[in-house]
């Protein structure tokens, strides 16, 4: 008996990040995936962040990428409001904007953000 691999019923937050990135340096873009934060007083990495988009290597915004639901449901009204206080922490730390892209659908419009900033 082999075991079924079923096909997504949503996209993965990855494959938002991926996408998110393509669309981003197709804009001609520096958006880098994966960055480390290092706190100011230690010297190890305290934070992984999803893209940071870059001009001149001084970075302009953290861009944390989710895979909530296209049919925005209860769960996903949860993890928005647990996803608040990590953003308010991020801005906090970085004094930077902090944009969140939830789903495929958000990338043109995170794009806009991002032109708004520059």
């Amino acid at each position: 008996m082999s075991e079924k691999i079923e096909y997504p019923k949503k996209h993965s937050e990855a494959e938002v990040q991926a996408s998110l990135w393509v669309t981003l340096r197709h804009h001609k873009f520096d958006a880098r995936l994966e960055v480390s934060a290092y706190s100011s007083n230690t010297s190890h990495r305290t934070r992984r962040l999803d893209v940071v988009v870059f001009k001149g290597k001084e970075p302009i915004c953290i861009i944390e990428c989710k895979s909530w639901s296209d049919d925005y449901t209860r769960v996903a009204r949860y993890q928005k409001v647990k996803n608040s206080k990590q953003i308010q922490r991020y801005k906090s730390l970085y004094a930077l904007p902090v944009l969140v892209c939830a789903r495929m659908g958000f990338i043109k419009q995170i794009v806009k953000e991002v032109q708004s900033l520059l």
